[in-house]
């Protein structure tokens, strides 16, 4: 099964904002829910994984299936800004 890694850090600028800053030094404002998606991309946690915590943390309804495609579409972005990159995981 294919899980994310984050890659990169994050930290937060003056004004409070939430930066995620990819290993070429290119820094990124994101929002809440982008940053915790970030940072539950451990090399653990399958994609339906992190739908479940999001959904948790932030008391949405669960099985929604808008919710997990809006994480995948968040995980494809920060994948291009080279935030993350996927892995092999085998929790068999």
């Amino acid at each position: 099964m294919r899980v994310p890694v984050k890659k990169g850090a994050c930290t937060s600028n003056k004004q409070g904002r939430i930066l995620l800053t990819n290993p070429a030094g290119q820094s990124f404002n994101v929002h809440v829910a982008t940053a915790y998606i970030w940072e539950q991309s451990d090399g653990r946690n399958e994609i339906k994984d992190i739908v479940n915590m999001l959904t948790t943390e932030l008391e949405l309804p669960k099985g929604d299936p808008e919710e997990e495609n809006n994480v995948v579409l968040t995980l494809r972005n920060l994948e291009k800004k080279g935030l993350i990159e996927y892995t092999e995981n085998n929790r068999g």
